[in-house]
């Protein structure tokens, strides 16, 4: 037999042992079932909700906690607070005053009409408080209340040394102007230097019945320094 018998001979080997596979039956397979939609594998949480052991374990004083920070934060971020910044971190050093105590003092040493307008707004729309109740506590406790009102008292006189300059400056202006319609601040100007004191008098009127005996004609020449009869009764020299 020569080589190219052998290699047919080869082919149709293979090919007929490709035939008897094909036809022999296939081995049965056994189907799986789909994954129950109550595996846990098949169960997902929701991201938006927080974990049990979270809420179980978060109490009042940590949710409260979270709502100071996130209005704080806010606090510090507005344009108009933001200027308090420096005065805040003074008032909260050495923990004198905790940082919504701090922020009221800053609060209510501000002239009228301030931003907002009411405790009750401002412990809503600032501090982050249902009510202004805090506040009233602060006022009405035994021995924060005094140390509140003297704190309250205190920045406001720090606010108008801060203006007092400027104050100042404008009535200068004002009193060297030519103007007469700022005569007041001529006046002003002149008793703040000592350049004018205005006199002191006391009108004397009639005497009746009614007030006879509050005081005698020669007692209030005496303190008008009027010329007249001494308390004796006798004509002053001169």
């Amino acid at each position: 037999m020569n080589m190219g018998d052998c290699v047919e001979d080869r082919l149709v080997e293979i090919e007929a042992r490709a035939m008897t596979a094909s036809e022999s039956p296939s081995p049965e397979v056994t189907p799986t079932s789909p994954p129950s939609s109550t595996s846990p594998a098949s169960q997902s949480l929701p991201v938006a909700l927080p974990f049990p052991e979270m809420e179980a374990t978060m109490n009042q004083n940590d949710a409260d906690r979270i709502v100071s920070w996130q209005a704080r934060k806010e606090f510090e971020a507005d344009p108009i607070y933001s200027a308090w910044q420096r005065e805040l971190e003074e008032l909260m050093r050495d923990g004198r005053w905790k940082w919504r105590e701090a922020a009221y003092i800053l609060w209510a040493s501000m002239p009228r009409p301030r931003i907002p307008k009411t405790e009750r707004e401002f412990a809503r729309e600032v501090l982050g408080l249902t009510s202004a109740r805090q506040i009233r506590r602060w006022k009405g406790d035994r021995e924060k209340g005094p140390r509140l009102r003297r704190a309250i008292k205190q920045q406001t006189l720090q606010l108008l040394s801060h203006a007092r300059a400027d104050v100042v400056k404008a009535l200068v202006v004002s009193a060297s102007s030519e103007d007469h319609r700022n005569f007041r601040d001529r006046e002003l100007f002149l008793k703040l230097t000592g350049d004018y004191v205005p006199k002191k008098t006391v009108e004397v009127g009639p005497v009746t019945e009614a007030n006879a005996g509050a005081q005698s004609e020669a007692a209030l020449r005496e303190e008008a320094d009027i010329p007249g009869l001494g308390p004796q009764g006798e004509a002053d020299d001169g």
